[in-house]
């Protein structure tokens, strides 16, 4: 029970980083020529590819940490820096769609990085440090599990309710994103502040 509890509570950072409401309006712009057939094969492209860096990130990106002497907390400074700049560019970012017929659109810029992106690999790191590796890759794995059942029914959902409201859907996740990363700074900050001491040399010199 509490494993699935954990799992809940990843599960809710990596979804927002993923923003899967905001990758299935620019899914349905690039592939709307493309026929289903051929949709249906970079749908499983890009969930492959996207798990395939996800997974590698998620079992070796403390290990590179180490080797470069980089902390948790370094980390969780500078990422949520960048998922804040990220989520802020998007919210501003207005009428940008992409519209590629190439054999590549699966892997970019679908699989990186717009689903396997900064975001998501930031967040992926976090989540190692508060929850552990297991509830990580569960939640993770989860996650890429609604990316395919989303840009399965990317189509679906946009004839129904609109292209323009699943892009304010995606607008509301990125300020989400852009609340996790300055929740990110502010705990790196804490963490250094509440190691530093000051030594005061006491009156007199100490003589």
């Amino acid at each position: 029970m509490e494993f699935l509890a954990a799992v809940a509570l990843a599960f809710v950072p990596l979804f927002v980083a993923i923003d899967v409401p905001g990758v299935m309006p620019i899914f349905v712009g690039m592939t709307t020529e493309i026929e289903d057939r051929r949709r249906r094969r970079i749908i499983s492209q890009a969930t492959i590819v996207s798990a395939a860096i996800a997974f590698t990130f998620a079992l070796s990106g403390l290990a590179i940490f180490r080797l470069l002497s980089i902390q948790v907390q370094d980390f969780q400074i500078g990422g949520g820096l960048l998922l804040f700049c990220y989520a802020i560019v998007d919210i501003l970012a207005t009428g940008r769609r992409m519209r590629r017929n190439d054999a590549a659109v699966g892997i970019v810029p679908l699989a990186t990085p717009l689903i396997a992106g900064p975001a998501l690999l930031t967040t992926i790191i976090l989540m190692q440090a508060q929850h552990g590796q297991a509830v990580t890759l569960a939640a993770l794995t989860a996650n890429l599990a609604l990316v395919y059942l989303g840009l399965r029914s990317a189509e679906w959902f946009s004839a129904r309710i609109g292209r323009e409201v699943l892009g304010g859907i995606s607008k509301v996740f990125m300020v989400l994103l852009a609340g996790i990363g300055v929740m990110m700074v502010r705990q790196g900050l804490t963490f250094y502040l509440s190691n530093f001491t000051f030594h005061v040399a006491p009156p007199g010199g100490g003589l």
